[in-house]
């Protein structure tokens, strides 16, 4: 079985370069006067865009189901077998 976890590592590396030469061809940014700092201000997300992240995390279905049902929100559920960097879940 390939260890596909270099490839990834190899590439979040390379990803700002990436959104760089990404924002530069879409024309977002000129290459002549790039300031970086500016850069990522534009391109990272909003407080309100991160709010997903903010996932409680419950150790209880039931207890997650009673909360999800109090507050009207779903319940995402996440299991793994195994090592998480393996790419398997």
């Amino acid at each position: 079985m390939p260890n596909h976890s270099r490839s990834v590592v190899d590439f979040l590396r390379a990803s700002p370069v990436l959104l760089v030469l990404l924002a530069i061809f879409a024309g977002r940014v000129s290459a002549d006067d790039f300031d970086y700092g500016r850069f990522i201000a534009k391109v990272r997300p909003s407080a309100a865009e991160e709010r997903w992240r903010l996932i409680e995390l419950k150790s209880s279905l039931v207890v997650a189901f009673r909360q999800a049902k109090a507050e009207n929100k779903p319940v995402y559920y996440f299991a793994a077998d195994g090592v998480l960097g393996s790419g398997n879940c």
